[in-house]
């Protein structure tokens, strides 16, 4: 097999957030397909690389795909997979764009990867629209399991909406900041 070491750093720097009481904690808000691509490194002596990737702020499952050439041409190739993931986690579920004035249900799928029930405080923040429901709400996670978390919104004016869910608990934290256009709903004559 690949031997493969994974440092996970999330997010730039601390986003502070005293409101939602997830002080000193990482917004999620870089959500790039790729993590990292280079065709600059070279092995030592023994066959082997190392290197420090810093993955973007997706929770999903990543795969690692590996293509060396060696001076005489052999090639050879490897691929390995790993899943970055927090205790606590909160997706957005969420449309691509709104126009103005729109009024939807928007959700988030909330996760428990502990092994204990969670009473997790959700959140959902927007700016350039508003929260018409209730912001913030209680919701009970299984071990191991997931609910969602429903709000209702209006969309804003055009330009774009800034839309930060959040989950909290004794068990970890989570935020989750998703930028979205805002469409005109005028009609160019």
């Amino acid at each position: 097999g690949t031997p493969l070491t994974i440092n996970r750093e999330i997010g730039p720097g601390g986003v502070s957030l005293p409101g939602l009481g997830i002080a000193d904690e990482m917004v999620r808000r870089d959500f790039a397909d790729s993590a990292f691509w280079s065709a600059t490194l070279r092995t030592d002596k023994t066959g082997n690389v190392n290197t420090t990737v810093k993955l973007p702020d997706s929770l999903t499952n990543w795969r690692v795909q590996v293509t060396a050439v060696s001076s005489k041409m052999h090639v050879g190739t490897g691929t390995a997979k790993f899943k970055s993931t927090r205790a606590i986690m909160v997706w957005p579920m969420l449309p691509r764009t709104f126009t103005e004035g729109d009024m939807v249900r928007v959700f988030g799928t909330v996760h428990n990867l502990t092994e204990k029930e969670q009473s997790i405080r959700v959140h959902l923040k927007a700016d350039n629209g508003q929260v018409l429901s209730d912001a913030e709400q209680i919701v009970k996670v299984p071990p191991n399991g997931s609910v969602p978390a429903y709000w209702n919104y209006r969309a804003g004016v055009p330009g774009f909406t800034d839309l930060l869910m959040s989950a909290k608990c004794d068990a970890g934290t989570d935020a989750s900041l998703k930028k979205l256009p805002v469409t005109s709903g005028n009609v160019i004559e």
